[in-house]
Order: structure tokens, then C-alpha cells, then sequence
């Protein structure tokens, strides 16, 4: 799995109020790149997130294609993730926070999707997310390592079980 940047959730949000946005754009940019990088493909347009800033509807579009992104790459490593879009449009178009906790959330997977608890290069300890989920093998009882799928496989835990 790609190794994403270990960033304080807090102090991105911080540091976004602070220099008024200027490092949200700049979190954004570095972060759908990262994401980008991880999923193999151009899921987020690092134009469109620059644009965004500066127009609102676009910013609605690239905070979707994040959950979407974030959502994908829970799925490859078995973890069960859930897109926040509706949760972050809500709040940023009613108490304006919205894009503040999209940052909060989308760090924090990020830094969970990478963090050395989690992952020894063979796989996911199994004890940290329950059961296993995604199709891949369900557990190693030597090392207690949960396998993520290798690719080409069905990452829809619920439509293998239905095959």
C-alpha cells in the first residue's frame, strides 16, 4: 500500500485558519496527488482543486471526488469506509466548517490507510479492524496478518458473498 504523509489533523486545520487558506490549498494540491499516486490514476484534478478555492460549486465536486478516493483506497486494504460528502456539504453550506472537517477526516484515513500500527508490508493486523473484509485471505494464523486482495480482485466484500 502506498506510505501517505503522517500529518496532524489539528494542526492542518490550524494552520488553514491562520494563513487563511492559503495551506488549505496547498494540503489539497499535495494531498490529491498523494491520492492520485496511491489509486494509479488522476481520480482528482489537482486543477480543479486550485480552481476550487476560488469558486464553491467547484470545491463541492473536488470534496466528492475525495470521498470517493478515500472510500476506494479503504476498500483495497479491507478496511469499510463510507464517503462523508453529504455530512461536509451540509455543514459547509449551513455553519461553513464543512471544508474543515473534510481535511479532518481525509488526514486522518490517510494517516490510519499508512500508519506503522497498522501495516508491516505483508499486511493488516487483523486485530485492528475486526473482521476481514475485501477478498483477501481471511487470516494468517502464524503471523495473525490480515491479506489484502491482490489486484484484479472483487475489493466488494458483500458481492463475493452473493457469487
Amino acid at each position: 500500500m502506498y506510505k501517505f504523509t503522517q500529518r496532524s489533523p489539528i494542526t492542518l486545520i490550524l494552520l488553514s485558519i491562520v494563513t487563511c487558506g492559503i495551506y488549505f490549498i496547498y494540503w489539497l494540491y499535495v494531498t490529491a496527488k498523494e491520492i492520485n499516486d496511491a489509486l494509479g490514476r488522476e481520480e482528482i484534478n489537482t486543477v480543479l482543486v486550485i480552481l476550487g478555492f476560488f469558486c464553491f460549486p467547484v470545491m463541492i465536486y473536488v470534496m466528492y471526488k475525495f470521498g470517493n478516493a478515500i472510500e476506494e483506497l479503504a476498500g483495497r486494504i479491507g478496511m469499510q469506509s463510507q464517503s462523508s460528502f453529504i455530512l461536509w456539504l451540509i455543514l459547509s453550506l449551513v455553519f461553513g466548517v464543512g471544508m474543515y472537517i473534510m481535511e479532518y477526516q481525509v488526514q486522518t484515513d490517510l494517516n490510519n490507510f499508512s500508519s506503522p500500527n497498522n501495516y508491516n508490508g505483508n499486511g493488516y493486523y487483523y486485530n485492528n479492524y475486526g473482521q476481514p473484509q475485501g477478498g483477501g485471505q481471511p487470516f494468517n494464523n502464524q503471523q495473525n496478518y490480515y491479506q489484502p486482495p491482490q489486484n484484479g480482485q472483487n475489493y466488494n466484500y458483500n458481492q463475493q458473498q452473493s457469487q
